[in-house]
């Protein structure tokens, strides 16, 4: 009788550790941003995303597949502290000016495509504590299509807390890509094929990863 019982409970023990290596061996699932993203574009198929969206690889393989034709920066907005205007702004005490009149945000807006060469405007404003903006007054030369020289004289001294860009890449077949940037991280991505009348946009949300989306009309 006790040999009997001792059997069962082997065989019992043996039944429960085949289940549970069934389980632990069960295949891991997809992220639903990436079956909604090749859901959209099965070209886009890459293992290294498939539990995991990631905007940089996903980028990588957009543009395996779609070489870009032409990139081109419709803004870049920099938002920095401007130590120089610090010693500068020292005397105004009595004007209203504070610490916080230090934090500057540096603009470049696509005015127009010049024979299809995009043309820029910069701007200079001075931030509140609230982020409301007031223009300072730069020379007019500095003002359209200022050189990369340029730019980086107004940022030199200066502590960079945003540095955001917003890109519209051309591809062949009617293929859009969008993008944006934030301090050199993709943070957003919009690819669309205008005569397929598909388009995935992906986002990447603090703490909670990049999610994606399938639309199609």
């Amino acid at each position: 009788m006790q040999i009997r019982v001792l059997s069962f409970i082997s065989i019992t023990l043996m039944l429960v550790n085949v289940a549970m290596g069934q389980v632990s061996h069960k295949k891991k699932l997809p992220s639903i941003s990436y079956t909604n993203v090749i859901s959209c574009f099965p070209e886009l198929k890459n293992s290294n995303m498939e539990f995991e969206v990631d905007l940089a690889i996903l980028k990588k393989t957009i543009d395996s597949k779609y070489p870009t034709m032409k990139s081109t920066m419709r803004y870049r907005k920099v938002i920095y502290d401007d130590y120089k205007s610090q010693t500068e702004d020292a005397h105004a005490e009595n004007s209203g000016i504070t610490k916080s009149s230090l934090k500057k945000r540096l603009t470049l807006s696509l005015t127009h495509l010049k024979k299809g060469l995009p043309e820029y405007k910069m701007s200079v404003e001075t931030l509140s504590d609230n982020m409301t903006g007031e223009m300072v007054s730069i020379p007019k030369a500095h003002e359209n299509n200022p050189s990369k020289e340029l730019i980086k004289s107004y940022l030199i001294n200066t502590k960079i807390e945003e540095d955001e860009s917003f890109w519209v890449d051309t591809k062949p077949n009617k293929v859009e890509l969008s993008y944006k940037m934030n301090n050199e991280s993709l943070i957003e991505l919009d690819l669309s094929h205008v005569s397929q009348k598909k388009q995935i946009k992906c986002e990447r949300k603090k703490d909670r990863g990049v999610l994606c989306l399938c639309l199609k009309k």
